[in-house]
């Protein structure tokens, strides 16, 4: 950042003199400026104001005598610090400006001005000050940045709905192939009387008809989140995970798992049945990958010394190779075909975690390590 040029005390006294005669003298100059709508600020040189009126130190959030003094380049935030450095060159070179300040309220806000500043010089062609005019633009700032990040969501959504679109198109061929050919061979079979094939062709068209059905369910569910929210509540996050286990008990007793939950698990601003939904399929996903183990164990827990709050689903199952651990929250991924499934319970558990304004994602040393999946709810808006 530019040093600041250094002035004489007989120079300070000369320019303040200047300008205060004219304050002092011109008392139409000293109404204007006092009751402007606009910030006025009038600044040495070296940018120390030595006046500034009422609506500049309400706009600033000071009182005038705080601001007096004081470097312009004290207020300002982020990079305005350095085009003032810039803006006082110029202006210092006799040039007059006009252009746009991000300063600091007093409360730590944030302040946007359009602001027009000149050099001011005496009767005898001396630079002896800057006079500058603000107006506040924060409300329309405020505005076109919203307006930028809702141009980015937007953009982000047409993108996903892109995705989507083929993702299903692409998933949902594969059963209507299946039941396109078995319906061939079926009529077939028929014309050719064997009926010996009937009841495997019969057989193969249900179980095709079974896995649309069950993806269009799950599509349909999926398309909602975010759609048909239920109310958002206070609720105790270990309550909303024995529902969970409860709603799982004949799996979790078949498969002879064990589901540990932390007591100390606290109070959220949620969905609470979406909630349910993110572990009832982390906890499913945990029994399908459990791979040989005997002895399948499931945790619900926390790390409550990270902000926000880091909850989690921790399995000793199978594990997942660390260069899959974010593709596997893509629609319909499956990284073992084998497994029964959409491959859609994964995206219903990152989506519902988006609405609430979290983010998940899993972690994993690779394979037989076992898999943990951690997601994080700041809640909604009340």
């Amino acid at each position: 950042m530019e040093k600041p040029e250094e002035f004489s005390q007989e120079t300070i006294a000369s320019e303040k003199g200047f300008i205060d005669g004219i304050i002092e003298r011109d008392v139409w100059f000293r109404t204007i400026v006092q009751t402007a709508d606009e910030g006025i600020v009038i600044a040495r040189p070296d940018g120390n104001y030595f006046f500034v009126n009422e609506r500049m130190a309400e706009m600033l959030g000071y009182n005038q005598e705080e601001i007096l003094g004081k470097s312009s380049i004290d207020f300002m935030y982020g990079n305005s610090r350095d085009a003032v450095c810039t803006a006082r060159k110029d202006l210092n070179g006799g040039r007059s400006l006009r252009g746009e300040f991000k300063f600091r309220r007093k409360d730590g806000s944030i302040l946007w001005t359009q602001y027009s500043a000149t050099p001011v010089f005496d009767s005898q062609e001396r630079h002896v000050a800057n006079f500058a005019m603000h107006t506040d633009i924060t409300l329309r700032k405020q505005a076109e940045e919203e307006r930028e990040h809702l141009i980015r969501k937007l953009e982000q959504k047409n993108a996903e709905l892109e995705r989507f679109t083929y993702t299903v198109s692409h998933e949902l061929k594969s059963p209507l192939v299946t039941m396109r050919g078995f319906l061939n061979y079926l009529q077939n079979d028929l014309q050719q009387k064997k009926t010996d094939y009937l009841e495997t062709d019969v057989a193969r068209i249900s179980s095709a008809v079974r896995e649309m059905q069950d993806l269009l369910s799950e599509i349909v569910e999926l398309s909602k989140i975010g759609l048909v929210v239920h109310p958002p509540e206070l609720a105790n996050l270990g309550d909303i995970a024995r529902e969970a286990v409860k709603e799982l008990e004949s799996s979790i007793t078949e498969q002879e798992a064990t589901v540990l939950i932390d007591p100390a698990l606290p109070d959220v601003w949620v969905d609470r049945i979406q909630a349910r939904e993110i572990l009832v399929n982390l906890i499913e996903n945990a029994i399908k990958y459990r791979g040989d183990n005997p002895a399948p164990g499931i945790w619900i827990g926390q790390r409550a010394d990270q902000d926000p709050t880091v909850f989690f689903v921790k399995d000793n199952g199978i594990g997942i190779d660390p260069r899959y651990l974010t593709r596997i929250f893509n629609l319909f991924e499956k990284l073992d075909p084998h497994t029964e499934g959409s491959g859609i319970g994964l995206a219903i558990v990152k989506r519902i975690v988006e609405v609430h304004g979290g983010t998940v994602w899993a972690e994993s040393e690779g394979h037989g390590k076992g898999s943990t999946f951690c997601f994080t709810l700041p809640g909604l808006s009340e």
